[in-house]
């Protein structure tokens, strides 16, 4: 894909890329520095009381042979409509009703059904959005496995050099995308941009003017909109709240004070900066690595206005809070950390637990108190 012509641009991307890759390595191989225990609290902040009897023992709900799998990696997973959709990186599958469909999608480049680099996913109703990273589009798809429509990701004109994070919608047919810009004069910094029905149209719900001066790479916003437009946006480094209106107006904020945090590991650290000084010094300031994970990985609006957020730990792992509805903490729900890509519903918790011999879906049914 030609992205324009520049002279910092090809190590500037090949250094970002690199920088990504090997955090996502590192993160997903982190231990004690190498094997963390699962129990481990802690280095900083202060954790909600904790209830962990108000989220259930995992049931195994689904198992998913490895033959059965389609093409790349898992990367993300949904639950809408009484479906689970399972997502790699050019493919997708649903279960439902106890049986399996798919895989859906084709790496092949122009293919109807090409898949390009699946990075996130959403489902409203039965309808499925996948979030394509190497395409810098957003493609949607029925249950069956039809793709019906294909929206591009060029907000900043022509060209741009975008890294998209997470993507959702809403009733009226309007798309929400997180992504990372890598163009100045807003290289490292993160927009939330809301795609309205006709082309052309594109609001910024968040940008640089959100975001304090040292946020960079690992300050994404975590959002959640509701089927009227609603936002919920949280802050991933400072665990800021802010409300939104349907039309993208702040209606107030509050802030996590003392939040939970793990500390990034001497391995990991060592691995990263190793590769730090081949950024360009001008973008060097959104590629710094923080002294913790940043706190907010995803969160979940409940139809109760209370709020689920699922907390960095390491190796790729999740710790849930509980907020209340003016975002202040009620409980801790884990002891034991869940898998990487979990989701939240109103009543239960899913997760994809990845074996040698297959992808077994666990749902953790959540019993908290009114």
């Amino acid at each position: 894909m030609n992205r324009g012509p520049s002279t910092w641009l090809p190590l500037f991307l090949a250094a970002g890329l690199v920088a990504l890759g090997m955090l996502h390595f590192a993160l997903s191989n982190v231990g004690t520095d190498r094997h963390p225990t699962p129990n481990t609290l802690p280095s900083r902040g202060r954790v909600a009381p904790l209830h962990t009897e108000w989220l259930g023992a995992p049931e195994v709900i689904a198992r998913i042979p490895v033959e059965s799998l389609g093409a790349g990696a898992i990367t993300g997973l949904a639950v809408a409509g009484g479906s689970i959709y399972l997502i790699q990186k050019s493919s997708w599958l649903r279960w439902a009703g106890g049986r399996l469909y798919g895989p859906f999608g084709s790496r092949q480049r122009g293919a109807p059904n090409s898949v390009a680099g699946a990075v996130a996913v959403a489902a409203r109703g039965r309808a499925l959005l996948l979030l394509e990273g190497a395409a810098d589009r957003v493609s949607v798809w029925t249950e069956a496995g039809e793709r019906r429509q294909v929206r591009s990701l060029q907000p900043l004109g022509a060209g741009a050099l975008l890294i998209p994070e997470q993507v959702g919608a809403d009733d009226s047919a309007r798309l929400y995308v997180s992504l990372q810009a890598l163009r100045p004069p807003q290289a490292g910094r993160w927009l939330l941009l809301r795609y309205g029905p006709e082309p052309g149209r594109v609001d910024t719900l968040f940008g640089p003017a959100d975001m304090a001066e040292a946020a960079g790479i690992f300050s994404a916003p975590r959002f959640a909109v509701r089927p009227d437009g609603s936002l919920l946006l949280v802050s991933a480094l400072d665990y800021e709240i802010t409300w939104r209106d349907g039309q993208g107006r702040a209606l107030r904020k509050a802030r996590r004070e003392d939040p939970p945090l793990w500390p990034i590991p001497d391995s990991l650290r060592r691995n990263y900066l190793s590769i730090f000084a081949r950024i360009p010094p001008h973008v060097r300031h959104a590629y710094r690595l923080p002294t913790h994970f940043p706190p907010v990985r995803y969160i979940f609006w409940r139809s109760d206005d209370r709020i689920l957020v699922f907390l960095s730990a390491p190796g790729e792992m999740l710790h849930l809070e509980l907020l209340d509805s003016q975002g202040a903490p009620l409980a801790h729900l884990t002891g034991t950390p869940l898998p990487p890509h979990t989701v939240a519903t109103d009543t239960a918790v899913y997760s994809a637990q990845e074996t040698l011999e297959a992808v077994l879906i666990q749902r953790r049914r959540l019993r908290m108190a009114e």
